[in-house]
């Protein structure tokens, strides 16, 4: 019973809060490597569980015991900006080429406009018949970036010998 005569002694008693305070840390320290109390993400919960596994089977059990544990944040999608026609101005800032092959017309568009996306453009062929002019309407989707160049590729109607573009439609783009 030496021993305890120690335990109450007063040089005892200074050590104690020590001893605890070691103990609690030395407990805690374990732990607190990712998170206080194990893994705070999906990616932590995997580094800390793949250590040392060998086996696929393992593997994928652990992923998905980890998926089900942090499952994936949905990510928020910026609404898609609507097609609008073009004002006057942007429109302005279209020009282009074309070239007749056969039945086919090629159209080559420069998009001068610095924050505009053209998604679709409206051409307009001219022909003749009985030496009248008449008109077809096209609409063609496009995908032309701001201040690119695109093309347009589609079939016209015989004798097609003129064409312009009237309307081209659009959205904003990040400034």
């Amino acid at each position: 019973m030496k021993y305890a005569g120690f335990l109450h002694s007063h040089r005892c008693r200074r050590f104690v809060p020590a001893i605890v305070w070691f103990v609690l840390s030395v407990s805690v320290c374990g732990e607190a490597q990712a998170g206080w109390f194990g893994p705070d993400t999906y990616d932590e919960c995997i580094l800390d569980a793949m250590r040392g596994v060998t086996s696929d089977i393992a593997a994928r059990e652990i992923r998905a015991a980890c998926r089900n544990q942090y499952p994936p944040q949905p990510v928020e999608k910026k609404p898609e900006p609507k097609t609008r026609l073009l004002t006057p101005a942007e429109f302005e800032r279209l020009q282009g080429k074309s070239a007749r092959l056969g039945a086919y017309f090629s159209a080559d568009l420069y998009n001068g406009n610095e924050f505009i996306k053209i998604h679709e453009i409206e051409f307009k062929h001219r022909y003749t018949v009985d030496g009248e002019n008449q008109y077809q309407v096209y609409k063609e989707k496009v995908f032309i970036d701001a201040q690119d160049v695109g093309s347009a590729f589609f079939r016209v109607v015989d004798g097609a010998d003129g064409w312009s573009f009237d309307k081209a439609w659009g959205v904003p783009v990040d400034r």
